[in-house]
C-alpha cells in the first residue's frame, strides 16, 4: 500500500477516534505513548500479521489480550474491531501513532525520542529538552534516551514531526549523497 494513502487512512480513523473518546485519550496518553514505544521495533508485525489464523470466534478476546498487554483502555478495542472488520487490523500501530500525536499537538507538547552512542549527562538531557522547546515552540511531554549501536559518535533527536540528526552516521550519509550528486562517486 502507497505510505501516503496508508497515512492518510490512519489519520481519518485516528481522527474519528479522537472525536468519540478524546477524554479517555488524554486520560491515557502516558500509556498510549508507551504502547506506541514498545511497539515501534515491531512495527513489521501488523504488516505481515494475518488476522484470518484466529479463529473468528475468539478475535475479540485475541484484541482485548493484547491491549490488556498493552495496558489501553477498552476503548480502543472499537478501533481494532473496526479496522479488523474493514480488514486492514495491518493500520492498527499507524492509527495508534497518529491518536498519541493528535493528542500531543491538541496539547500543544511533544515527545522526544534521543538516539546517542552513549550516555549523555542530565546537563546534556536538560539542554536537549530545552533547544527542542524553543525550536519547536512546545512543552515536552516526555523524554526517551537510547543508546544506539547504530550511531558511531554524536546524537540524532526525534520528535513527533521534527529530525535532528548531529551524528557521525548522519554526516557521513550527507557527504555520500553529496559525492554521489557531484559524481565523484559512483556506486
Amino acid at each position: 500500500m502507497n505510505t501516503i494513502i496508508k497515512y492518510s487512512l490512519s489519520r481519518k480513523y485516528a481522527v474519528a477516534f479522537m472525536r468519540v473518546f478524546e477524554q479517555k485519550v488524554d486520560e491515557h496518553l502516558n500509556r498510549i505513548q508507551d504502547a506506541v514505544f514498545l511497539l515501534k521495533p515491531k512495527k513489521q508485525f501488523f504488516s505481515d500479521f494475518s488476522i484470518s489464523i484466529i479463529p473468528k470466534k475468539s478475535i475479540g478476546q485475541f484484541i482485548k489480550q493484547f491491549l490488556h498487554y498493552l495496558q489501553l483502555p477498552d476503548c480502543f478495542l472499537l478501533v481494532a474491531m473496526l479496522l479488523i472488520a474493514h480488514n486492514r487490523f495491518h493500520l492498527f500501530f499507524d492509527v495508534l501513532e497518529c491518536i498519541k500525536n493528535l493528542a500531543l499537538d491538541k496539547k500543544n507538547q511533544q515527545e522526544i525520542f534521543i538516539y546517542t552512542a552513549n550516555s549523555l549527562s542530565e546537563n546534556d538531557i536538560l539542554k536537549i529538552e530545552e533547544l527542542m522547546s524553543v525550536m519547536k515552540k512546545k512543552s515536552v511531554s516526555k523524554m526517551t534516551c537510547i543508546i544506539s549501536s547504530d550511531l558511531i559518535a554524536g546524537i540524532r533527536v526525534l520528535s513527533n514531526d521534527f529530525v535532528l540528526d548531529c551524528s557521525v552516521r548522519g554526516q557521513l550519509v550527507k557527504l555520500h549523497t553529496i559525492l554521489k550528486q557531484e559524481g565523484i562517486i559512483y556506486e
